[in-house]
């Protein structure tokens, strides 16, 4: 929470580098759009825990809100692979971001 604090997005693949790819990696903290999960993954997280759009969904119109909240991810998340050519998950590759 600190403004001085590294961003999430640039400890993940310094991380990933350390302990190599046997350990799962779940990034938690700054995920608010499809786009940051597409990052997240290119970069070398496994999956990506998402906090606070939920509780804005939940607090919008409860439960009805979470699944917008998490429709609005997916979808953002499907676009932008697709943008950026990869037919699955697998696919989302470094080479997707280019610059931190």
């Amino acid at each position: 929470q600190l403004d001085t604090a590294v961003p999430t997005l640039k400890q993940i693949e310094p991380i990933r580098n350390t302990v190599g790819y046997e350990p799962l990696i779940i990034v938690d903290g700054g995920i608010r759009r499809g786009t940051d999960i597409l990052k997240c993954i290119a970069l070398g997280a496994d999956a990506v825990q998402i906090g606070r759009p939920l509780l804005w969904g939940l607090s919008y119109k409860g439960q009805k809100g979470v699944e917008l909240v998490l429709q609005i991810l997916k979808d953002e998340l499907t676009e932008g692979m697709i943008l950026s050519g990869c037919r699955n998950v697998s696919e989302i590759t470094r080479d997707l971001v280019t610059s931190l």
